[in-house]
C-alpha cells in the first residue's frame, strides 16, 4: 500500500545492469519507459489494494451487487445502508420460531403478527380459530400494517420464503 509510481520507477532502475548503455538520468528514452511502467505497476497497486476494500462489506463499494447477489438482497438504497444489510444477513444466525420471524420484520419498522393453521380437534378447536382440513397445516400467515410500503413488503416476503421451514408454506395479507 502507498507504492507510487516514483518508487515503482526507482525498483526498476535498481534492477537495470550498470554501465553507460543504461542511464538513469531524467529525460533519458529507458528512464521515460520505466517511468511509463511504473504508472501502470503503481495503477495496478492501487486497484490491488481497492480489491482489499471490495473483501470486507462493510468498505466495498464496487462489488456491492456481487455481495448482495450472495446473500439475495436488493440492491436499492445508499451504499451504506446496502453495507448495513450485507453485514446483518453475514451475521444473521437464522431460526425457525415465530419470533425470528417476527424480529426480522421489527429490524425492518414494521410489526407483524403470525397466525398458524391447525387441524380441528374436537373439545380444543373454538369458533373463529385459523383451522386447517390437512391441506394448509404447515401453512403459516403473515399479517402486515396495510401502512408498509410496496417495496418493503415485497423484500419482507422475498426474505421470509428464503428463510422459512423447507416443509412450509407462508402467506401475506398487508390489510391490516
Amino acid at each position: 500500500m502507498g507504492i507510487g509510481a516514483s518508487d515503482y520507477r526507482r525498483m526498476l532502475q535498481a534492477l537495470l545492469p550498470v554501465g553507460p548503455a543504461w542511464p538513469r538520468d531524467e529525460g533519458a528514452v529507458l528512464t521515460d519507459l520505466l517511468a511509463a511502467w511504473a504508472e501502470e505497476f503503481a495503477r495496478l497497486n492501487a486497484r490491488a489494494d481497492d480489491l482489499l476494500n471490495e473483501a470486507d462489506p462493510s468498505t466495498a463499494s464496487e462489488l456491492l451487487p456481487e455481495w448482495e447477489l450472495d446473500y439475495g438482497l436488493g440492491g436499492e438504497g445508499a451504499a451504506a445502508d446496502r453495507q448495513a444489510a450485507i453485514e446483518g444477513a453475514m451475521n444473521a444466525r437464522g431460526g425457525v420460531s415465530p419470533q425470528y420471524f417476527m424480529d426480522l420484520a421489527a429490524a425492518a419498522g414494521v410489526g407483524i403478527a403470525l397466525s398458524f393453521y391447525r387441524p380441528f380437534q374436537v373439545g380444543r378447536s373454538t369458533v373463529g380459530e385459523t383451522l386447517s382440513n390437512g391441506t394448509w397445516l404447515f401453512t403459516w400467515n403473515v399479517i402486515g400494517p396495510a401502512s408498509t410500503s410496496t417495496e418493503l413488503q415485497a423484500e419482507l416476503e422475498a426474505l421470509f420464503l428464503k428463510l422459512k421451514p423447507s416443509h412450509t408454506a407462508v402467506t401475506f395479507d398487508w390489510s391490516a
